[in-house]
């Protein structure tokens, strides 16, 4: 009896700590546990849904957690069609008006999965709803695996064949309206598609950075008007950040890369013609591989107040320091980079980012990449938030 309840007990803080879940023939690996109450990471194998951003449809003047249990009723709704469940929620992307929303729908999440073991990673980040409500989600779902042929796309949900793929960093055009912005970007990003024999057609998930946030409509029909009636339009996420007049819009896009190429390297740092390469961003990552590694977005709260470029560069360091850590507890590491997102919401915080990744970074292996300034990062004594894209290094992500 006594080793039988033990037997159960290690089984049970095993699957907490590691959290392995088998959707069909994709498989969820929940790595760590933040202090929020979230995985620090997760790791998919398979095929991966990316989800348009949703609202608290018919809740919009609910309570926070109302509002929140509607945003993933809607989520349900987009992708039960396409095999997803809310039970294979592998990362949530949270906006909400103020630092409080955002406290508030994490623990209507919490509520949603009482059991830490099934939650998703989360990043989360304060930006203006456009329209009723005070919050809206997005989300990549695991999936069972299917022939790359029959890739879905819609103005909801697209669907990642695992493989071959392509992650672009931030582009951005300069124009005097957000539209002309919008639509010179696209432009620029097909180009890019069309270097690695790619298209439009591909496009898995748009994300577009807008100034102000009240033109977050004009990016929606602007979007709309350069897929027309002809093409698939993918689903868009929009986010409230700070620019220049000139450069009212940054887009970033991941997207299906066709067949894979046998003997290619797990990744591929691209610089298409006419762009510069950098040292701590690369402009476009095409990955060959079955699993990612996803990160819940990584802060570090700081004295309440302090904008010093000493506490900055702490802050920096150790969220840099905590990303090394969580990507090699998943099976990974900075060698193995796809995507970084960098939430700042203060200029030391920003400047001290620039001068911290030089270290942490291989010049000729940094991930795609966007930074974008905001309001706040949703912690408070944080200025900055980042998550991360890896894939595993050679020995792929441990087995549990």
């Amino acid at each position: 009896m006594c080793v039988d309840v033990l037997r159960v007990t290690w089984v049970w803080m095993w699957v907490w700590m590691w959290g392995t879940v088998a959707m069909g023939q994709g498989v969820v690996q929940r790595f760590g546990m933040g202090l929020s109450g979230f995985p620090e990471s997760v790791v998919v194998t398979g095929d991966t849904l990316w989800t348009a951003q949703v609202g608290p449809v018919g809740s919009e003047s609910g309570s926070v957690g109302e509002q929140l249990r509607a945003c993933l009723r809607e989520l349900e709704r987009i992708v039960v069609p396409q095999g997803g469940t809310l039970a294979a929620v592998a990362r949530l992307h949270l906006y909400g008006e103020s630092e409080e929303v955002l406290a508030a729908a994490r623990e209507a999440l919490r509520l949603q999965w009482p059991e830490a073991e099934h939650r998703p990673a989360l990043t989360q980040v304060v930006s203006e709803v456009a329209g009723a409500g005070t919050l809206t989600l997005d989300a990549v779902l695991a999936v069972g695996v299917e022939d790359a042929a029959k890739r879905f796309v819609s103005a909801d949900v697209g669907r990642l064949p695992a493989g071959r793929q392509i992650y672009v960093s931030g582009q951005a055009e300069s124009a005097e309206s957000v539209s002309e912005a919008t639509l010179a970007t696209l432009q620029s990003l097909q180009r890019t598609l069309e270097f690695l024999g790619r298209g439009s057609a591909d496009i898995v998930q748009l994300k577009a950075f807008v100034q102000p946030a009240s033109g977050g409509e004009d990016v929606r029909r602007a979007v709309q008007q350069f897929f027309g009636p002809d093409r698939p339009q993918p689903p868009l996420v929009i986010v409230d950040w700070k620019s220049s007049v000139r450069v009212p819009v940054e887009i970033e896009l991941v997207a299906a890369g066709g067949p894979g190429i046998a003997g290619q390297p797990p990744i591929a740092w691209v610089t298409p013609p006419g762009m510069t390469k950098s040292p701590v961003y690369s402009r476009v990552c095409v990955i060959e591989g079955r699993s990612l590694i996803l990160t819940s977005g990584v802060t570090v709260a700081s004295a309440v107040g302090s904008e010093s470029a000493e506490t900055a560069a702490a802050e920096s360091t150790g969220v840099l320091e905590n990303l090394q850590r969580i990507v090699k507890q998943a099976g990974g590491d900075f060698q193995h980079l796809v995507k970084a997102t960098y939430y700042v919401s203060t200029d030391a915080a920003s400047v001290s980012l620039n001068a911290v990744r030089p270290r942490y970074y291989d010049p000729d292996r940094p991930p795609a990449a966007s930074k974008a300034v905001v309001t706040s990062v949703g912690v408070r004594g944080a200025a900055l938030a980042m998550d991360l894209i890896a894939v595993p290094a050679a020995s792929g992500p441990p087995n549990h």
